[in-house]
This record gives structure tokens, sequence and C-alpha cells, in this order.
């Protein structure tokens, strides 16, 4: 896990991401089938960003395409919300997750499986969305890196 000082907003993918919306012979799309998430991503100098920013905070490019990340990360932070309000008191109980994409951003998310109390610096992985915001999960076999 990147500390805030290492950590930079304007991240890049570490090798080519894949882009938009890749079809297999049915028509689905197979980077949501392989637990992605969507970010914004400039065009001129490839940063990427989880938020909706209008403009790349890289270069300053208002052009940025919406793009596909892989869905694993980090846990760095979370939170339970046991009493939830507005467009989300329908809901029971539920976690919230400030997690490092591997892939460079920081976004927050649900979180599954927190009654285990999952450790910060855990694997984490996007299994899929609720209300439209990506849901992660522990992975099995997370290792934690020391401090």
């Amino acid at each position: 896990m990147l500390s805030s000082s290492e950590r930079q907003p304007n991240a890049h993918f570490p090798v080519d991401p894949p882009v938009g919306f890749v079809e297999d012979s049915s028509g689905k799309n197979l980077l949501t089938e392989l637990h992605s998430v969507t970010v914004m991503r400039c065009p001129r100098c490839g940063a990427v960003d989880a938020g909706t920013a209008a403009r790349c905070r890289s270069c300053g490019n208002d052009a940025l395409d919406r793009t596909e990340a892989p869905g694993r990360g980090r846990l760095v932070s979370w939170t339970v919300v046991r009493r939830p309000a507005g467009a989300f008191a329908h809901r029971d109980a539920f976690a919230v997750a400030l997690v490092d994409l591997d892939a460079g951003p920081r976004l927050t998310g649900n979180l599954e499986g927190w009654e285990h109390e999952p450790p910060l610096g855990a694997a984490v992985r996007v299994t899929g969305e609720i209300d439209g915001i990506p849901l992660f999960a522990v992975e099995d076999s997370s290792e934690v890196p020391s401090p």
C-alpha cells in the first residue's frame, strides 16, 4: 500500500489499460465479467482518476475518456454505516471502504465481509456493485504488507 506522500492522484496505468467495452461473441462486456471498475483516463498523458473530473489533473486536457481498470487493490480504511440515511435509508448496515487500486487511483466503495474485521492493507477485489457503487471483497489468501 502506498503512503499518502507516495500516492499520486493522477496515477498512470503501469501497462496499457484495457479500454472501454470489449465484447465477446455474445455481446457481453468482458471487462465487467473480469471485475473491473470505471475510471477516467486522459488520452493525452495517460493519467487516471477515479472521480468524475471534468479535466485532467495532470495536463489540463478537458477530453477525458471513460475506461475500465482492473478492480484489484489494497484496503486503506473502512467504516460501518449502521443507520443509513437519505438515498441509502433502504439498506441495512453496510461498510464503506477506501481502496488504493493497483492501477493507481484511490476510490471508495462498499465492503462485503466486514463482519470478519478485515485488516488494513488486505488485498481486495471488486465482486460487483450495489446502487452503482463498487462492491469489494477481501481476497481469500490476502497477505497484509508490513508497515
